[in-house]
């Protein structure tokens, strides 16, 4: 091969090199954007092309989608005064085969509201304490960021159930100062990427409201 022809494909390389990198430079900020959720998102597969439905807790300001093919059980419908925590809704993802040990699911809960005031830092402080103190949970992450448009904070964990290896996604937020929302993903740990994509779309379709005490929830 020639010297010439050499150097052509060196100036060619150096120059889609410098190219690439200032694509990445220029979309640096939107990728910024996308927050610690959506890169834990990025590159899986699974069904995230998923149709949805809609889930409306009037009682709990609660509205967002959860695929089709999932089950929802409403485990309350109206607000317990003196509850210090309800569980809202849960939703399982169907088996994958008659041996499947664990199913994969979402279960969002309300804490609140609570007579002093609350703060997500706080909040997030005493919850952190309580995860590194408890000796069957290892902490993978730990990081700001946004739930129903709010200020919130995720964790992942892992830990082990009945033998099986489970992963967790753990995202808080509160409301008024007053009332926690806490929504918790679990996977089976080889499972926790390919179901996130659809978690993903469920979390972030998520509306919060001013809850109703007298109204019970709907599904359509």
């Amino acid at each position: 091969m020639g010297t010439n022809a050499i150097s052509s494909k060196a100036i060619t390389l150096s120059f889609l090199t410098i190219s690439l990198a200032s694509i990445i430079y220029c979309m640096w900020p939107l990728i910024a954007e996308l927050g610690p959720m959506n890169a834990l998102a990025q590159g899986t597969s699974g069904n995230n092309n998923a149709n949805f439905l809609t889930l409306e807790n009037k009682a709990f300001g609660l509205r967002m989608l959860y695929p089709s093919d999932w089950s929802l059980t409403e485990v309350k419908s109206t607000l317990s005064p003196n509850a210090s925590r309800s569980d809202v809704v849960f939703f399982k993802a169907p088996a994958e085969s008659p041996s499947d040990l664990f199913q994969e699911n979402v279960i969002v809960n309300m804490k609140g509201p609570s007579p002093n005031e609350l703060t997500l830092s706080d909040y997030t402080a005493n919850s952190l304490k309580i995860f590194r103190n408890m000796p069957t949970i290892k902490l993978l992450q730990s990081s700001p960021n946004t739930l129903a448009g709010l200020p919130a904070h995720m964790v992942v964990y892992s830990e082990n159930s009945r033998g099986i290896e489970i992963q967790k996604m753990q995202i808080w937020t509160i409301v008024d100062n007053t009332t926690v929302y806490v929504v918790t993903f679990g996977a089976e740990q080889n499972q926790f990427l390919r179901y996130l994509p659809t978690v993903d779309q469920m979390i972030r379709s998520i509306q919060i409201n001013k809850p109703t005490a007298t109204t019970a929830g709907t599904i359509r």
